[in-house]
């Protein structure tokens, strides 16, 4: 056990360890703000099933108004933060979401949306004429 000649000392060891404490917390801090604020330049090709390539998918970061669009065969560059999702949409389509990380490279196959089944525009007709 420490023991200390006089009180002074004591709370000078105390302010002593607090600051470094806050030190430490806030080094452990920073490594994940430097990320967050580092920019990558993404690029990729965005493509259907059978391997052509999609124009006009919107490429955004998720959450803001940053964005782009596919050109006619499929190509899309964009800059973002290193720890940004990427969402690809375009109607008719599925959205997809891929975290960047540190891909430089993300390449997209979107798959169709589901039509709608008899069963359930027939279910969507009659919900209609209830409430009418």
């Amino acid at each position: 056990m420490l023991q200390f000649s006089n009180r002074t000392s004591s709370k000078s060891l105390i302010k002593k360890c607090a600051l470094h404490l806050s030190v430490v917390v806030l080094s452990m801090a920073i490594p994940t703000q430097v990320l967050q604020a580092q920019q990558i330049t993404v690029t990729g090709m965005i493509r259907e099933s059978n391997g052509n390539g999609i124009p006009g998918v919107c490429v955004v970061m998720k959450g803001t108004t940053i964005g782009t669009f596919s050109s006619l065969d499929g190509k899309y560059s964009i800059t973002v933060p290193y720890l940004s999702v990427l969402e690809f949409s375009l109607k008719g389509y599925s959205t997809q979401g891929v975290v960047v990380r540190n891909q430089r490279e993300i390449s997209v196959t979107m798959t169709i949306k589901e039509i709608n089944s008899d069963k359930q525009t027939r279910k969507k007709r009659e919900k209609r004429k209830r409430v009418l």
